[in-house]
């Protein structure tokens, strides 16, 4: 990881001198899962990464579950750091199609919080099999729909189940404009 500037305790920032990238390594450990800012990719293949200093970038720790879909699918939004309001859940959404949902960082994960994780997973994956967006109301939406069919975090991934969970996902996210023009 390239290491171009260091951000010290107390916000101070500084340029970074060959200490500092020895001691990412205490930072981190190969494939540890983090959330970071790409900011550049060279033509040689070098990334350059941006994590803030902020408590959502960094190493993505505790209980969590991570999912994949087609980059394509994957909406920019204003947030792509969000906590649903339906089941206690953050999601990272990753423009790469990288998805990590985990439970709310401010308490332990229980089992219940285990079975919400799963279920926001399970959902997604629809989501993505389905070729729909990936964006928090499309989220929301499938969500409230596996909820309210009641349907088991297996039977979310049942095909035969796909086509009503998505059945109004579409019609909820999309505005309609009525235009009249008499």
């Amino acid at each position: 990881m390239l290491l171009s500037n260091v951000t010290e305790p107390g916000g101070m920032l500084r340029r970074r001198n060959r200490g500092d990238e020895l001691g990412m390594r205490q930072l981190f450990d190969q494939e540890d899962l983090i959330a970071a800012e790409v900011q550049r990719i060279s033509p040689e293949g070098t990334i350059s990464l941006h994590s803030r200093g902020t408590e959502k970038y960094g190493r993505l720790s505790g209980a969590g579950q991570f999912v994949q879909v087609r980059a394509s699918l994957v909406k920019r939004a204003k947030h792509q750091f969000f906590t649903l309001v339906t089941v206690p859940v953050s999601i990272i959404l990753g423009m790469n199609g990288y998805i990590w949902i985990s439970g709310v960082k401010e308490k332990a994960v229980d089992g219940a919080d285990r079975s919400n994780i799963t279920r926001v997973a399970n959902c997604i994956t629809v989501l993505g099999i389905r070729g729909i967006e990936v964006y928090q109301k499309t989220i929301e939406a499938i969500l409230d729909n596996s909820l309210s069919m009641s349907l088991s975090l297996f039977d979310i991934l049942s095909e035969e189940h796909h086509s009503q969970l998505v059945a109004n996902v579409s019609e909820t996210t999309t505005k309609r404009v009525k235009v009249d023009y008499s």
